[in-house]
């Protein structure tokens, strides 16, 4: 079908744009493309993706012919029309605009500008770049996935121990969900130079349940451990544990793999992070006076700071032996710690162009689906819903939120930069995100046709944390409860003059400050001493 057919009128004129009191805020002329709805007045311009638009409402009370947009990340955008045929015109061609498959989406068309060419591109590391860096003999790449077979939702090449045979991993993998084996994660250095190991960090799916048990799978594991006493992390919920216990099915067994000890922290899935997501929203919604009590029964916070627990949990075991993390299909909460983890303990992970190497490996490569996760979100409505939906990339983005705000000096980056991650994940003219897993994007041949977005990002000064000097080399462990990421959800609330900015840029701004002047009060107080010995 061509766009042509999607869109029942391409302009309407004479439209008007309402603020947020509900009142006119200036008349102007909507144009709408495949992609994208333009509103052009005189005083504003707006464009909006029609893949952000969650929801569209049509409100005809009074007489009005008023049209309601929320798109994805909160903002609601009202146009009042002039007729009832020109307001379902608009809805109908939004929605059906919005529900195009991703090889017809926006990055597919969009060609930059002539700036794009000069940005300079920022060594982002995939796995095999990233692979290239380790110079660690107990690992290699597994090649044998280049037509997706062995795993569909893996990309071409993953990292698994030497040891471990091609035929013995074709062998075990699908007695694991997804055939999602165990690949390598991250290594961690322990200990002072001269005596310093490497403890890994592996994810995977959990175990199916169609075999009670796979010999292949536990000569995997057991030469992952080498031979060492090691940790699995399995982070499904307690309730079903439970239950794979008293079955004996779906679950690693001390019989079976003796050399590992058994942690269930007993972590939120995919479902009920999302449930928690829709309900803080429906939060942010309500009076002033049950406002709180509402956030807090949503678990949006709770889920939050379990996670951060989790995957401090998961940073204390690897700095102590290697460590497995698995959970359902291995494609939501399982990323959510390991790349947690990974920003807790590595510096290099906690750099801009760190982040990047870690969502580019542990969510885009490793088969997170970006599209059907975000197809539709908080607002949409219960008959629509395929219960594919998901928010766990944004709990990770929160996450790390809290992360920065405890320890400022250890982040390269700011809360602007998460922000704008969020953004463009929900959807872009940029071809990072879209599609479920590297397969797909490999048959859409996204590389070759989409631009990426990493030169964007890294070039932006304004995404760099100004407190952000010496790399810290300690852990960023994370410190009390979580609060409510008010950039996020409230950036598009009414506010007063005098709230405005944000708290936590004006806090930067002025850390920032103060930094300076230590700094000049240094070098003067240097130069006073070098004339002081002058004089003598």
């Amino acid at each position: 079908m061509e766009f042509i057919d999607l869109i029942r009128t391409p302009n309407i004129d004479g439209v008007r744009l309402l603020d947020k009191n509900g009142q006119v805020d200036c008349q102007g002329k909507i144009a709408i493309t495949g992609h994208q709805l333009l509103f052009v007045a005189r005083e504003k311009e707006l464009i909006m993706d029609h893949k952000m638009v969650d929801a569209v409402e049509k409100d005809t009370d009074k007489g009005r012919n008023l049209v309601k947009m929320r798109q994805k990340n909160g903002k609601m955008v009202r146009f009042l029309l002039n007729s009832q045929g020109e307001a379902d015109d608009l809805c109908t061609s939004v929605q059906l605009c919005g529900m195009i498959k991703f090889t017809d989406t926006h990055p597919f068309y969009f060609n930059p500008p002539r700036s794009y060419e000069q940005l300079t591109k920022p060594n982002v590391l995939g796995t095999q770049a990233w692979f290239a860096t380790l110079r660690n003999k107990r690992w290699r790449l597994f090649e044998k996935n280049q037509n997706f077979e062995v795993c569909p939702t893996y990309p071409k090449f993953v990292v698994v121990p030497a040891a471990v045979k091609d035929d013995l991993i074709v062998k075990s993998a699908k007695f694991r969900d997804g055939a999602r084996f165990p690949i390598l994660s991250a290594l961690i250095a322990v200990g002072e130079q001269k005596q310093k190991i490497h403890n890994p960090l592996l994810r995977c799916s959990s175990i199916g349940f169609m075999e009670a048990r796979n010999k292949q799978d536990e000569e995997i594991l057991r030469l992952i451990s080498n031979g060492q006493k090691s940790v699995l992390i399995d982070i499904r919920s307690k309730s079903m544990i439970t239950e794979l216990k008293n079955k004996r099915k779906g679950i690693e067994t001390d019989s079976y793999y003796p050399l590992y000890k058994k942690e269930y922290p007993d972590l939120m899935n995919r479902y009920s992070v999302h449930n928690s997501f829709c309900k803080a929203w429906e939060a942010m919604s309500s009076k002033s006076d049950d406002f709180l009590d509402k956030l807090r029964k949503s678990g949006w916070l709770a889920a939050v700071d379990t996670t951060l627990w989790v995957a401090s949990l998961t940073a204390q075991a690897v700095r102590q032996a290697p460590v497995i993390v698995h959970g359902g299909d291995g494609i939501d909460m399982t990323l959510v710690v390991t790349s947690l983890t990974q920003i807790i303990l590595l510096p290099e992970a906690r750099t801009l162009v760190g982040l990047l190497s870690i969502i580019q490996r542990e969510w885009i490569e490793a088969g997170h689906p970006f599209f059907e996760r975000h197809q539709r979100s908080a607002w949409t409505q219960k008959n629509a819903i395929t219960g594919q939906e998901g928010s766990t990339f944004f709990l990770f983005l929160h996450a790390i939120q809290h992360l920065l705000l405890t320890h400022p000096l250890h982040f390269e980056f700011n809360s602007s930069f998460l922000l704008r991650l969020h953004d463009i994940a929900v959807s872009s003219e940029f071809g990072n995100f879209i599609g479920d897993n590297e397969k797909e994007r490999a048959r859409a041949g996204v590389a070759n046709k989409t631009y990426s977005v990493w030169p964007v990002l890294a070039s932006e000064e304004s995404f760099k944390n100004p407190l952000f000097g010496e790399t810290q080399m300690k852990p960023a462990w994370p410190l009390g409860p979580s609060d409510l990421w008010r950039q996020y959800w409230c950036r598009f609330q009414r506010a007063s003059s005098t709230q405005k900015d944000d708290i936590f840029d004006l806090q930067m701004a002025s850390l920032k400050k103060l930094k300076t002047e230590n700094e000049a009060l240094k070098l003067r107080m240097t130069e006073l001493a070098q004339l002081q010995r002058a004089a003598r």
